[in-house]
């Protein structure tokens, strides 16, 4: 939907999700954060598989913005980007079978939503979940656009006034 700040965080995990709250909470603009957060009544260890600390690091890709996309215990697991007849696809691969520079590199302010949107459909069983920003794009707000539209016409057309519009014309009073 193009959203210009997009994240996801796992809710024990209060160190990034208080960086992603606070980055948030300045963004100017619309954000979207998809928060994993365990329900003991209803779905209780519904993300286990990947949340719990014991195999967070195998099963999540925590996302850095400039940085590869590295997962694994040693961090020897990366992403890869390869096109096909079926179109752009992420792929997994060891690190030392590719050249670094064949490696993602996270850009969370680039300016098409596409590989943001690749991350957000990865997850298991084939792919470990991705966690963090996935996209913290700068662009003018509608009040920003707005008030600056409402600017560019008083100084065109003057400051409006409102009683000369209601007073112009046919009026018509009520009377007793």
């Amino acid at each position: 939907a193009e959203t210009t700040f997009v994240a996801r965080a796992i809710d024990t995990d209060s160190k990034s999700l208080q960086e992603i709250f606070l980055r948030a909470a300045r963004h100017k603009g619309s954000a979207f954060i998809e928060i994993f957060q365990n329900c003991n009544v209803f779905n209780d260890a519904a993300f286990a598989s990947f949340a719990e600390r014991s195999v967070r690091s195998e099963k999540t890709l925590q996302l850095e913005h400039g940085k590869p996309l590295l997962f694994g215990k040693e961090r020897d697991k990366g992403i890869i980007l390869k096109g096909g007849k079926n179109g752009l696809q992420t792929t997994i691969t060891n690190v030392g079978d590719v050249p670094e520079d064949k490696l993602l590199v996270h850009d969370e302010k680039a300016e098409t939503a596409t590989t943001a949107y690749l991350l957000s459909q990865m997850g298991e069983p084939d792919f470990p979940v991705p966690l963090g920003i996935f996209r913290a794009v700068d662009r003018p707000s509608y009040e920003y656009l707005l008030e600056k539209q409402i600017d560019e016409c008083v100084e065109k057309f003057g400051a409006g006034n409102l009683e000369a519009v209601l007073d112009q014309g046919d009026t018509w009073e009520v009377t007793e």
